[in-house]
């Protein structure tokens, strides 16, 4: 009952932080929006949520991230290792993780029943991928670290309805201005 007291509190914690959409316009010119956060998967003792991101580049191209918060235990994730997406149908996507966490990148959370340890990889997503994501069922991910991998299965309905929010966050995030000069 402990572990599932800790675990309750940890993803409130964790995805109390991602609650909140981010706008950040950065000193290149480059446009950062981070939707809000989602459950991926939760088990008795571990779990993971998940956003997506987009960078507008100041010449106007987009690239889309599919970022996850993983409470797996301490860990270490090299860049290029990958995240197999499984679909119903059998297919299977590969995302490679663009954030190496090394042995001190890894965030922790300290509680009386012990400590949580927080991964977490981004994967970069190219447009018709993110499609793909929005519009077919999910079964199954295998997220591969650097002593191995481990899966996880997916609720298809929740996850594709939960996708699909953020996406819209994004997105009509992406039609309003953020400049500071606007409507001052």
């Amino acid at each position: 009952m402990k572990k599932f007291i800790t675990l309750i509190f940890c993803f409130v914690t964790i995805f109390g932080a991602f609650a909140q959409q981010i706008d950040k316009q950065e000193e290149d010119g480059s446009r950062w929006i981070i939707s809000g956060g989602e459950n991926l998967y939760s088990t008795f003792s571990t779990g993971a949520g998940f956003d997506l991101r987009i960078n507008v580049l100041p010449n106007g191209d987009k690239l889309w991230r599919f970022c996850v918060t993983t409470n797996e235990g301490k860990g270490t994730i090299d860049s290029g290792r990958v995240l197999l997406i499984k679909f119903e149908d059998g297919s299977v996507m590969e995302l490679k993780n663009c954030n190496p966490i090394g042995p001190a990148d890894y965030q922790y959370q300290v509680t009386k029943y012990g400590t949580n340890y927080y991964l977490n990889p981004h994967y970069p997503i190219s447009e018709e991928q993110l499609q793909k994501l929005l519009t077919e069922k999910v079964t199954k991910v295998r997220i591969e670290h650097d002593a191995g991998h481990f899966d996880r299965d997916i609720n298809s309905k929740k996850f594709n309805k939960r996708i699909n929010n953020l996406y819209k966050q994004v997105v009509n995030r992406l039609s309003v201005s953020n400049d500071v000069h606007d409507g001052f």
